[in-house]
């Protein structure tokens, strides 16, 4: 290092694979085989460790970054490949490291050598990875060029490949994407969108380079070529949905974008994930509680999975009528509950009445006497901060005698008999 430049590659591809002679701490970590076969829950926390390893590292050198980033990727196949993915927990950390990390070489100073230094180990490691773990490579293969001259180099020397496969009607693993993100990237629109009608079988991982190129000048037709591929088999929907919307964000047309695909392009893992994702895009269009309610008025979910979020949000009212005669987890409204006791103990009294009933009933998966205890506790404090502590006792009482072969009886009533 000199400068912050580097002088000379860390990198060395062997016939022993990648190599790096800087001393990384995850090294050790990454090493062939690892990991055993439920190793899936520490081999993510080793990713999330060298992830902020490379990312701190980026701050003060970004080249030296770069080439750590190369060399993390190249380390997920062979230290990973014993290990049993069912789960998904491992697929989807990859997945999300290579995300951060492709970025942090993309952005990277280097210069036209190191660019195609890294270009060919880029491609080493992508060709040698057992189950694709980094095929977000070939995604970016134009972005990862950096220099337009140099992607479409890369686009020639994939040209022939691709299209005496696509003539013999096979399908080319990568190839296919990294020639298309090449032509892209190099700005050769007309012999990208030309290629892609030559494709066998065509998917949205080869057309939404066309429809990138459709959007640069018309936001309508790349809308109508994304919206043409939705009937291919195994076709990403959401995959789809995001891009119609981006073109509409990007081309100033957030209503339609909202109206159109904003639900459906915005879904998380959680139903707060999937509001708060709506909200960061359409909050200077939509209050909170307009988007929560276009939600619940759109039936993607049963209304009562939607009480967290409203919850969160402090639309009380709502929350209460989504509860009213909706399933929601009793633990859920025991905690909402228990967090609004002080702040809003008509609300709170509310929630947590909706659980001991929603207990009684048997709804709930796996719940215990400690959750029947927790809701009934807050009904009790709840109860005493609004005076009507006398109404709430023989309410309880009569639900134990009304429930009296049911083992949560005797529960109630002790509670119900200490409410002084």
């Amino acid at each position: 290092m000199s400068n912050g430049k580097i002088i000379k590659s860390t990198l060395k591809q062997t016939e022993r694979g990648l190599k790096s002679s800087y001393s990384w701490n995850f090294k050790s970590y990454f090493k062939s085989n690892a990991f055993s076969w439920r190793g899936s829950k520490l081999a993510s926390k080793r990713i999330k460790e060298a992830l902020s390893e490379v990312s701190k590292e980026n701050k003060r050198d970004q080249y030296l970054a770069a080439e750590g980033a190369i060399y993390l990727m190249s380390r997920f196949w062979p230290a990973f490949q014993h290990i049993d993915t069912s789960s998904g927990q491992l697929g989807s950390a990859v997945f999300n490291a290579i995300d951060k990390l492709l970025p942090i070489i993309i952005t990277a100073p280097a210069n036209l050598a190191l660019r195609q230094h890294w270009l060919d180990v880029l491609w080493n490691v992508l060709e040698h990875d057992g189950v694709d773990y980094t095929s977000q490579i070939a995604e970016f293969w134009g972005e990862l060029a950096s220099f337009q001259e140099e992607a479409s180099r890369r686009a020639d020397a994939f040209a022939s490949i691709v299209n005496h496969a696509w003539q013999c009607g096979d399908y080319i693993v990568h190839y296919d994407v990294a020639y298309l993100s090449a032509l892209f990237f190099a700005k050769r629109f007309d012999e990208l969108l030309n290629v892609i009608e030559k494709a066998p079988s065509p998917s949205w991982c080869t057309r939404k380079f066309g429809a990138r190129a459709l959007a640069l000048t018309s936001p309508d037709k790349a809308i109508a070529y994304a919206e043409n591929t939705r009937n291919i088999i195994n076709t990403n929907q959401l995959s789809i949905d995001l891009f119609c919307e981006g073109v509409l964000i990007n081309s100033g047309r957030i209503d339609d974008a909202y109206y159109l695909y904003a639900i459906k392009a915005n879904q998380g893992n959680t139903y707060l994930s999937w509001f708060n994702s709506i909200k960061k895009k359409y909050s200077t269009i939509k209050t909170e509680k307009q988007i929560l309610s276009d939600l619940i008025d759109s039936g993607v979910a049963d209304q009562g999975k939607w009480f967290a979020t409203a919850n969160k949000i402090k639309c009380f009212d709502l929350a209460l009528e989504l509860i009213k005669d909706s399933l929601t987890d009793p633990r859920t409204l025991n905690r909402a509950a228990i967090t609004h006791l002080h702040n809003n103990p008509i609300y709170s009294f509310d929630v947590a009445w909706r659980s001991l009933n929603l207990i009684i009933d048997g709804f709930g998966y796996d719940i215990t006497t400690s959750d029947l205890h927790n809701a009934i506790k807050v009904i009790e404090q709840s109860s005493k901060l609004l005076n009507k502590w006398a109404e709430v006792k023989e309410k309880l009482f009569q639900i134990a005698q009304n429930n009296a072969s049911s083992d949560y009886a005797q529960i109630i009533t002790v509670h119900a008999s200490k409410l002084i």
